[in-house]
């Protein structure tokens, strides 16, 4: 990327690269799955919790259990606390990624009409941007973004429902309200859009769903592909999700990232600094 303050040009690239703005997201989302893989060992792996757990702790809280969890509760808990963390996650690392993409495109923007002249004050801009950015709602900041790129985000509608999903599991421990988190009017119902990885495998006219390890004969043949899915709940149900779900939502959002990037370079792209 050309740019007249020439000996500031490895930080100004830096600044415009959308690939960079992707790294909050990638870095969070493999946290998430070490997370998830870590849990489930423990899961597989715990008796249940001590009835003297932390009890002869110095200088600590003394708790004492009276009633301990068994194996199966303790299992659901740890569930439902791996994935209302995973969601929460997984949208923190999505707006932390908008954010940066709101900034970089705005400042680039300011560029193309002479506005900054010095790498300070771009820096002022860019935080300014930033900030701005960071105190919008998440499904505004979205919007913005549209607006900026002339053109809709590919799995946006999957990412919104995402959202919808996290702030029912964050905030109302997953117990759908009527009054506050029915996004399908039509059905009355809170929809979890997603892309479920699928692998397939066999001869052209006989392909089957593959979840587990498998071999190709010959004249066989093996496909990835992402089809749409969708998930609902009615008012008062409990978002009840498998780790196989968290998955497939961690790919849509993975996705989601992959199209912004490809949609951020390509506007870079048509708007090129002089």
């Amino acid at each position: 990327m050309n740019s007249d303050i020439n000996e500031e040009t490895a930080t100004l690239e830096l600044i415009f690269s959308p690939k960079n703005t992707a790294s909050h997201f990638i870095q969070i989302y493999k946290s998430n799955i070490e997370a998830l893989r870590y849990g489930i060992l423990l899961a597989e792996n715990s008796s249940g919790v001590p009835t003297d757990f932390m009890k002869n702790e110095e200088d600590f809280i003394k708790l004492q259990i009276d009633n301990p969890l068994s194996k199966e509760e303790l299992d659901a808990t740890l569930k439902k606390i791996l994935i209302n963390k995973s969601f929460e996650d997984l949208i923190k690392g999505i707006n932390l990624t908008l954010c940066d993409g709101y900034h970089m495109l705005l400042t680039c923007k300011e560029m193309l009409d002479g506005k900054p002249k010095s790498l300070k004050d771009i820096e002022e801009l860019k935080n300014n941007y930033y900030k701005r950015a960071q105190n919008m709602p998440f499904p505004k900041l979205i919007e913005k973004m549209e607006q900026i790129l002339g053109e809709k985000i590919k799995y946006k509608d999957e990412i919104l429902t995402i959202n919808n999903v996290r702030t029912c599991l964050v905030h109302r421990n997953g117990v759908v309200l009527a009054n506050k988190d029915i996004n399908n009017k039509g059905n009355n119902t809170l929809e979890l859009k997603y892309l479920k990885m699928t692998l397939t495998s066999g001869t052209p006219n006989n392909m089957e769903e593959k979840n587990h390890s498998f071999t190709l004969n010959s004249g066989e043949t093996a496909k990835l592909s992402f089809p749409s899915m969708s998930l609902e709940f009615h008012p008062n149900d409990d978002v009840l999700l498998n780790y196989k779900f968290v998955f497939d939502v961690g790919i849509t959002c993975y996705l989601f990232i992959e199209q912004l990037v490809k949609t951020e370079i390509n506007y870079l792209k048509n708007n090129p600094m002089k």
